[in-house]
């Protein structure tokens, strides 16, 4: 059975990569997948991506790169009935995790939610806070609430961007290592590959600066190369994983 906790353990190097824009079509995805699918994390799939191409379509190239993990990036925030509806077609589609915000709380949401994540053996990832300015203003305020959200619903792992490093220190602090951590938007507001797995990651989320490069495996390689000087040159200052 593929899952985030194994996949993130067995990728050559700490990178997800995200495909959002349809315009990157599906056969694209699929030889992505195969070119990849042994040095990744696994693809983290977008909301515009899926509406475009649909289950049925997604499920095909699922199934021919079976050990490769694939999160469905929902970032489901509603009632319980409407994400259960949406966990079904996860399922069906061959999704390994889906991801939710923390942020719509427990009761008649996340509660419901996990049991049904559970109960279809599947990842839920909740997405902390995202990297907008305005975010600032309205859900980092609520980053207590959050904590004590995450610490109920106990999910498989968190999203939280890379240029709030002091946000994936935080929840390092509080949990120490008990969450997989993805960083997102990497090469956006001024984050380099690297300052997330820095700040306490266990892997980055990497888009269409990786996507659109003439030779994406090439690409792949020039990113962890930074990651690896970014942490060598941050020495003790940053936060890693203890070796198991």
């Amino acid at each position: 059975m593929v899952n985030l906790v194994r996949a993130v353990r067995n990728a050559k190097y700490k990178i997800m990569v995200a495909i959002d824009d349809p315009s990157f079509n599906i056969s694209f995805l699929g030889e992505l997948a195969t070119t990849l699918k042994d040095d990744i994390v696994g693809f983290k799939i977008g909301l515009p991506y899926i509406t475009y191409y649909g289950a049925r379509q997604l499920k095909r190239i699922i199934e021919e790169s079976p050990r490769t993990y694939y999160l469905a990036d929902l970032k489901l925030a509603d009632v319980a009935d409407a994400m259960i509806s949406a966990v079904r077609v996860v399922k069906g589609a061959g999704f390994h995790g889906l991801v939710a915000h923390a942020v719509v709380g427990i009761a008649g949401a996340l509660d419901a939610l996990v049991r049904e994540v559970r109960n279809t053996n599947l990842d839920l990832v909740l997405q902390a806070t995202i990297a907008s300015p305005g975010c600032i203003s309205t859900i980092d305020k609520l980053l207590p609430e959050i904590y004590n959200v995450v610490n109920a619903v106990d999910p498989t792992g968190l999203i939280v961007p890379a240029n709030k490093a002091h946000i994936i220190r935080e929840f390092r602090e509080r949990f120490g290592w008990r969450y997989v951590i993805l960083s997102s938007d990497i090469m956006v507001y001024n984050v380099i590959p690297g300052d997330g797995l820095c700040a306490g990651a266990d892997a980055e989320i990497i888009g269409k600066s990786l996507l659109a490069a003439p030779d994406p495996l090439q690409a792949l390689r020039d990113v962890a190369a930074t990651q690896e000087e970014v942490l060598r040159k941050g020495g003790k200052s940053c936060l890693t994983r203890p070796q198991q």
